[in-house]
């Protein structure tokens, strides 16, 4: 089964909660929807000041949209409206910030930590993409 299709969501009436994704501990998030089967989701997750989590690899495709703040994601530095997609299993995926971050982010699935041997299609890579500097 498919997730529910979500109109509106009053985010500011959801609760920050611990994440339950392993990938990144020590992060809360706000779930905004969530496919049962496939555990694919959109979050709003929040990064506190001093974050830091080693490098990892993970099995999901995953999408940023930061809303706040600004971190670092294998020393490139994202702001405010900055976007990102990334494949799954791309490596060197070590993410901090200094001063917390809040990112709207979409999980392709319920992500774990990838083995070296899982392939990445780095053609599909979005680095980052400051959305001001758009047309």
């Amino acid at each position: 089964m498919a997730r529910p299709h979500t109109v509106f969501v009053q985010s500011q009436a959801l609760r920050w909660s611990v994440a339950r994704q392993e990938v990144r501990s020590g992060v809360t998030c706000k779930v905004l929807s969530e496919d049962a089967d496939s555990g694919a989701s959109t979050r709003i997750v929040r990064y506190p000041a001093g974050y830091d989590s080693p490098e990892r690899r993970i099995t999901a495709d995953e999408e940023w949209f930061v809303l706040d703040g600004e971190f670092t994601f294998d020393g490139v530095r994202y702001g405010y409206h900055d976007y990102a997609y990334l494949p799954a299993g791309l490596p060197s995926c070590r993410l901090s910030s200094a001063a917390g971050a809040v990112v709207l982010t979409m999980l392709s699935s319920e992500p774990s930590e990838a083995s070296e041997a899982t392939c990445c299609n780095e053609s599909r890579l979005i680095r980052r993409l400051d959305t001001f500097a758009r047309p």
